[in-house]
């Protein structure tokens, strides 16, 4: 029997595609590519902000809370594959799903 192809598995087939080829780019210039920033919490002149960044066939997630007095500090630190990547995100929300492609489709 035929497998359905729904909307869901073509966005996650085109940030595939996407993030290879945005992957390619990092390994030629050998400089990170970030995928979204995202401010979590923010208070007087602290910021906590979700940052992912695309390195040498990895994502890399971190929670960094910075500003005021405060040294910068990671919180939190997800490292994965850029294949485990585009169903993580999508279970994150549409619209951090959305603001990636487009910054990819910018690249």
């Amino acid at each position: 029997m035929d497998k359905q192809v729904t909307i869901e598995d073509c966005m996650l087939s085109r940030l595939k595609n996407l993030l290879f080829r945005a992957n390619l780019l990092t390994l030629k210039s050998k400089k990170t590519i970030i995928l979204y920033r995202s401010i979590i919490e923010e208070s007087d002149d602290i910021i906590e902000e979700e940052i992912a960044t695309l390195s040498s066939s990895f994502v890399v997630v971190q929670v960094i809370i910075y500003g005021g007095c405060l040294v910068p500090n990671i919180q939190q630190q997800i490292v994965m594959d850029i294949n485990e990547f585009p169903d993580w995100v999508m279970n994150r929300g549409k619209e951090i799903f959305q603001k990636i492609v487009e910054n990819l489709e910018s690249k």
